[in-house]
């Protein structure tokens, strides 16, 4: 099930940076926020679960995130994915074009082969606020239709505003020492086009048109039903290709920063394995962005209830730092064993993701935890583009 949630007023999702009273006081708004916020958020306005003392009918156990993301008028928008270069038309327009791939022969590059520019670019041109694609244009670039897309910049949906902070110190009537903070909110532009946060879940009860807390300082939405029929792409047709690639449309924790943790990375090749499916794969090239810091709060049960006094309440606690690898990064592979149709059933609108929360990298029962259920790694199936292909499938 999808829903929508509609901001009330301003959004603070704030990055991973020390924000800290008389040190660093500034905080930072990321957009759109990790997946991890919505667990969170959903928490919080789910219907009770009966039982919930029962081990296999916690919520944890029962929430599955998906898809999360942006949605504009029901149209969902992607992170452009970093195997494009992007230039300006004459008429001011952000243009995406293929990369080309080239061996790596020679050099210190990890893989055999990467993806450059086909010709020396200036300084590319700045996309405020990120750049995105379209769920038309999505759909091309997986299916290799096209060379060249359309980008849109994500200040045209969503605007940043700087608040000022200050702590009133009542005996002086001035500024407290050390109490003067920044921060900047997230507000979407809504005159036009209405402008959304978009999460895909299942295993939960949500009432409709409930009131969330999402994200910090309290910061309220309004999340709603959209229904089953939003447009995620389909699978493209490489039933006779020998090469595929994984789009990445939300960040990824791998054990091996970079590198999936499934990936040797002596040879690059790999095992992916669900219940009846299996393929073995080898890592060709990757477009992989800075990585980024992944932190926030979460809530944690205190066990020990002789020496908590309120041992029936949840406690909110920091979580570990980890670095994930971006939205919208893109790896390539060639097919050693298996079928593309098991590629299809094992990778595409699943989440690929190596670490789960409160169990680390490392865990039993893999099989039924192969998939992450907090949104990490979204990933969809490519097909190679149309000026790639040859190389590649001479491997």
């Amino acid at each position: 099930m999808y829903y929508r949630i509609d901001a009330i007023d301003s959004w603070f999702f704030r990055n991973a940076a020390p924000f800290d009273a008389g040190v660093n006081t500034y905080g930072k708004s990321i957009f759109p926020p990790f997946p991890s916020v919505y667990a969170g958020a959903l928490r919080n306005c789910a219907v009770p679960i009966p039982n919930p003392n029962s081990l296999k009918n916690t919520f944890a156990r029962r929430l599955k995130i998906g898809w999360n993301g942006i949605i504009i008028d029901k149209h969902m928008l992607y992170p452009l994915p970093l195997d494009l270069y992007i230039t300006k038309s004459d008429d001011e327009k952000f243009i995406a074009h293929e990369m080309v791939i080239s061996s790596a022969a020679g050099s210190s590059f990890p893989l055999p082969y990467f993806l450059k520019s086909p010709t020396e670019l200036k300084k590319p041109p700045h996309i405020s606020g990120g750049a995105y694609v379209d769920e038309n244009v999505i759909k091309a670039y997986l299916n290799a239709q096209s060379s060249d897309y359309s980008v849109y910049s994500l200040e045209d949906y969503f605007s940043e505003e700087t608040h000022i902070g200050i702590r009133i110190d009542p005996l002086s009537g001035t500024v407290a020492d050390g109490q003067f903070y920044q921060q900047t909110l997230i507000t979407p532009k809504n005159n036009i086009r209405q402008c959304s946060l978009a999460i895909e879940t299942s295993g939960i009860e949500i009432p409709e048109k409930s009131i969330v807390h999402i994200g910090g300082d309290g910061k309220l939405g309004v999340i709603s039903r959209i229904g089953e029929n939003l447009s995620l792409p389909d699978p493209p047709s490489i039933e006779n290709d020998s090469c595929f690639k994984l789009y990445f449309a939300t960040p990824a924790i791998f054990e091996k920063g970079w590198l999936p943790g499934w990936i040797n990375r002596e040879n690059m090749t790999g095992i992916f394995t669900h219940k009846k499916h299996s393929v073995r794969v080898k890592l060709l090239s990757a477009v992989v962005g800075k990585p980024v810091a992944i932190g926030g709060f979460g809530v944690d049960k205190d066990k020990d209830k002789n020496k908590n006094k309120d041992k029936d309440k949840d406690k909110i606690c920091p979580r570990e730092m980890r670095y994930a690898v971006p939205a919208g990064s893109v790896y390539y592979f060639k097919l050693l064993s298996g079928s593309m149709t098991d590629v299809i059933r094992l990778f595409h609108k699943k989440c690929i993701s190596d670490y789960r929360e409160t169990l680390g990298f490392h865990y039993e029962k893999m099989d039924r935890l192969r998939y992450c259920s907090r949104g990490f790694g979204y990933s969809l199936v490519g097909s190679i583009g149309k000026n790639q292909r040859g190389e590649v499938h001479n491997v």
